[in-house]
């Protein structure tokens, strides 16, 4: 297996592990009582994916990959703005979403890995 020096895989490793340990505190910080376990639940499953995309960018340097992550983030951030709209409690938290999702596709598809020599 070849390691790809990839930042973008850097940065979606810490977010998806901060997302991981602290989902249950943003959840209590953010969501009422009767939504914290769905909010708990969807926050892990985002740090998961973050991992798992940051494992893809570090161990694949093919540029499929990179589109596919890119487009994953595209199609997240858009789908958050769609529920931003129905609005409620959580309007604030899914335009912050949006915004990191779409961020995340912009920077992943403009910087590219340099391929380790290990």
């Amino acid at each position: 297996m070849r390691l790809v020096a990839d930042p973008m895989a850097v940065v979606r490793a810490g977010l998806g592990l901060g997302y991981l340990a602290g989902a249950g505190a943003l959840a209590r910080r953010v969501a009422p009582d009767d939504d914290r376990a769905l909010v708990t639940f969807t926050v892990r499953a985002l740090g998961a994916r973050h991992l798992g995309e940051a494992a893809a960018l570090s161990t694949s340097g093919a540029p499929a990959i990179r589109r596919i992550v890119t487009g994953v983030d595209a199609l997240h951030g858009s789908s958050m703005v769609a529920l931003a709209v129905r609005g409620g409690w959580s309007r604030r938290l899914t335009l912050v979403a949006s915004l990191e999702a779409l961020v995340l596709a912009v920077a992943t598809g403009l910087l590219r890995g340099r391929r380790s020599s290990r």
